[in-house]
């Protein structure tokens, strides 16, 4: 009878620390995409956004993505030493114009931030493409073209 005790204290213990440490997702889905620690692939946390309407939604998640992320494994997507000078909504496009600060990320941060920034903002209904600027022009590649609108369907997952 004690062994079946032990066994049972054992088997509940072990069903809820299975759940510890995890955040449950949005009921809505929800998320923001920070950066891992290592800078090396962008991670989906659940959150809640609560306004309405298409400005006020993309105002929160844009306030999400310049914040710190609650866990210490995860980075900001915006670094603080980028700022977001403007954005515009037209017609399902938002256009987001960053500082110069923008420029100083290594190539495969700017992908990633740019991807991050890009999953997340495609959230609102009103939002089907993203443009990205730095202080009033449009961004480049490493080849020197501009790259233009992008979806959540312009960057390859793992």
């Amino acid at each position: 009878m004690k062994k079946l005790r032990i066994f049972l204290l054992l088997a509940i213990l072990a069903v809820i620390f299975t759940g510890c440490g995890k955040e449950a997702p949005a009921a809505d889905g929800t998320v923001v995409y920070y950066l891992n620690k290592d800078v090396t692939s962008i991670v989906p946390v659940s959150c809640k956004i609560t306004g309405d309407g298409p400005e006020i939604r993309v105002e929160e998640f844009l306030a999400k993505l310049e914040s710190a992320p609650e866990s210490v494994d995860l980075r900001r997507t915006i670094p603080e030493s980028v700022k977001i000078l403007s954005y515009t909504l037209d017609r399902k496009q938002l256009y987001l114009d960053f500082s110069a600060e923008y420029l100083n990320m290594d190539k495969a941060t700017e992908v990633l931030v740019r991807a991050a920034i890009v999953k997340t903002m495609v959230q609102v209904d009103e939002v089907s493409f993203i443009g990205i600027r730095v202080a009033g022009e449009p961004i480049k590649d490493s080849t020197g073209s501009t790259i233009g609108l992008m979806n959540e369907n312009t960057f390859l997952d793992n």
